[in-house]
């Protein structure tokens, strides 16, 4: 095996270029985007797995704040769902197991402790530090909100500088044969002997291939969105916002010098128009819609067929509640690199595609779940909110359902999932399942009263420890931090 197409010029595509590049140095790696059809470009954030990325494909996680317009983030603030404002944000620190359990949380959520305490500190008031606006660390977040036009421009470099070749060109037709793709033609023909099909929600090659649409729209009922950007402010946050509307819900992102945001509606109850006038009434100014999106909700059913796998959106689209876009298409490309040189010694054996089909659907359903939970709310004071609630029996997905069944009485153990290939595992489980009150504090209380007395004083000290270590900390405010920062690489 010598070559790999990448079709498509998103983040996911782009990222998938590199990666593979990096991972197999000897493999000619070529991407054909189009810009006829462009990328999606609404603004992204990611997740925690950036930092890992950085230090894969050995470049410096300040570059994104460097060259992609980028904030700082440590998670997401939810508002409005029903429920108290409550924060969704992993801390390293507290992810310490006692067997399969999780003390540290255990500890907090007896405490009853406000989300700012199970989240860390961070969110209410936003700062660097200022060794970081020096250059001499690394940022303390591992996540970021990028301009995601910047992104990609940054990411097209990245790929011209590694030998990666960048194609312009449409493509327009799909010779397969044999359930292998033999080339890809628009412009001119292409030939390679793996391709990857990151052309988004086209899904190009897979259609071709025979790849089945899964919708999850009788479990997510959101299917639009508009998109627009607000003005710059004085201070930019350290969260996105995820703020509950009457027939959906909106976000909103700091990028440097201006705002992305969106809604993520259900077309059952409102059009776009009433959308954007929902919007400028809880924004009280006119704002300027940058894109109107339908989507269906869902995922194939086969991620890898024959000699080409989808990553990103071509695999599957949920909702872009908790920036897994991302993330999804990065695990899905370390578990491919993983498995190609298996595929390439032998192309005719299905193990490696069986193993990548298996994982990526259950990373899908996890997704799905994950995202579903979030609907779990007690809000009831439109017709959306009011399905929600009164219809759990309809659109709940039958895993999350048995899944909360099981976690009624007790928080979710570490083993109950895959910790290389889940985006949301046990700890982004527990901090949802207690900023949406749905987890039973008394039991918890029994639960922690078990551990080992040293525990409980390991877990007391090192809580302490971790207030007074930030609160002595040197800082700065987050957006004078971040202009102090360029200001100080750029002379």
């Amino acid at each position: 095996m010598q070559s790999v197409i990448v079709l498509g010029g998103g983040s996911s595509g782009l990222l998938s270029a590199l990666m593979v590049k990096q991972a197999f140095p000897n493999f000619d790696v070529t991407v054909i985007k189009s810009d006829s059809i462009g990328i999606i470009g609404v603004g992204e954030g990611s997740t925690e797995h950036w930092k890992t990325l950085c230090q894969f494909l050995n470049i410096d996680v300040n570059d994104a704040v460097r060259h992609c317009g980028a904030t700082m983030k440590v998670g997401i603030h939810f508002k409005d769902w029903g429920v108290p404002d409550y924060y969704h944000s992993v801390i390293d620190d507290y992810l310490e197991t006692n067997g399969e359990s999780f003390p540290f949380y255990q500890k907090l959520i007896s405490d009853e402790v406000d989300m700012l305490s199970v989240t860390g500190i961070g969110f209410d008031k936003p700062s660097v530090s200022e060794a970081w606006t020096q250059n001499l660390v690394e940022p303390e977040a591992a996540q970021f909100h990028f301009n995601a036009l910047l992104l990609n421009e940054y990411l097209l470099k990245l790929c011209a500088e590694r030998n990666i070749v960048i194609k312009e060109d449409k493509i327009v037709g799909v010779n397969v044969e044999q359930g292998q793709i033999k080339n890809i033609n628009g412009k001119e023909i292409h030939k390679a002997d793996f391709f990857i099909d990151a052309s988004g929600m086209a899904r190009v090659l897979m259609k071709e291939l025979g790849a089945k649409w899964n919708s999850y729209g009788d479990h997510l009922i959101t299917n639009s969105a508009i998109a627009f950007p607000t003005e710059d402010t004085d201070e930019y946050p350290i969260y996105t916002s995820a703020t509950g509307m009457d027939y959906g819900w909106m976000w909103n992102t700091p990028v440097q010098g201006r705002w992305g945001n969106g809604y993520v509606f259900c077309d059952k109850y409102i059009d776009f128009d009433q959308a954007q006038a929902e919007v400028e009434k809880k924004l009280g100014h006119p704002i300027k819609i940058f894109k109107k999106i339908k989507f269906d909700p869902g995922s194939l059913d086969q991620n890898w067929i024959g000699n080409c796998c989808a990553v990103g959106l071509s695999s599957g689209f949920v909702e872009p509640l908790e920036s897994s876009a991302i993330s999804q298409g990065l695990l899905q490309t370390w578990l491919l690199i993983n498995l190609l040189p298996a595929w390439a010694n032998d192309t005719n054996n299905s193990d490696a595609s069986k193993i990548y089909n298996q994982k990526t659907n259950q990373m899908s359903q996890n997704i799905l779940d994950f995202i579903a939970i979030h609907y779990v709310s007690p809000r009831e004071d439109t017709e959306f909110w009011k399905y929600l609630k009164n219809n759990r029996d309809k659109w709940l997905p039958t895993t999350l359902s048995q899944n909360l069944d099981k976690w009624k009485n007790r928080l979710p153990y570490s083993f109950e999932f895959d910790p290389k290939w889940t985006l949301f595992k046990a700890e982004n489980w527990i901090i949802t399942l207690y900023g949406l009150g749905l987890v039973n504090i008394e039991s918890v209380k029994e639960e922690y009263n078990l551990a080992p007395e040293g525990l409980k004083e390991y877990i007391e000290h090192t809580l302490m420890q971790n207030t007074i270590t930030v609160s002595s900390m040197k800082r700065v405010p987050h957006k004078q931090g971040l202009e102090k920062f360029l200001r100080n690489h750029n002379g």
